[in-house]
């Protein structure tokens, strides 16, 4: 996701800015420092942001995933081929499926990996903005 958790001058989370377990524990139970969320807030507002997280990527896993598997469906090759005959279909579709693939695979470092994580980092920044 493209978002990051700013600091701001209140309201801040422990547990996301302060680096050491120790100093946490400090701020949120033993001495409080202004600008910080208290124990009880913290520890509610970490389990929204992963609750929000855990819903954001299961939408984004289904909608990159559904997306590779339409780009790569029978119906989607056969829009790219010529009108022919029947005969001549079903190898120019196989020919169509294995330059499609490999168009898709050589653009990227990793292949389809890639293109299914650039699907899912769109999915997931579209789902989290629906929060």
């Amino acid at each position: 996701s493209t978002q990051r958790t700013m600091i701001s001058a209140a309201d801040n989370n422990p547990l996301k800015f302060v680096p050491g377990t120790d100093e946490i524990l400090e701020i949120m139970f033993a001495r409080r420092r202004a600008g910080y969320l208290d124990a009880r807030r913290s520890i509610e507002d970490a389990f929204r942001d992963l609750k929000t997280h855990e819903f954001a990527t299961y939408a984004a896993m289904q909608a990159a995933l559904s997306r590779l598997l339409d780009d790569l469906s029978p119906e989607a090759i056969g829009r790219k081929l010529p009108p022919t005959s029947f005969t001549s279909k079903k190898g120019q579709a196989w020919d169509a499926y294995v330059a499609t693939w490999r168009t898709m695979e050589e653009a990227h470092e990793n292949g389809m990996l890639d293109i299914f994580l650039a699907y899912f980092s769109e999915a997931y920044a579209k789902a989290d903005k629906q929060k």
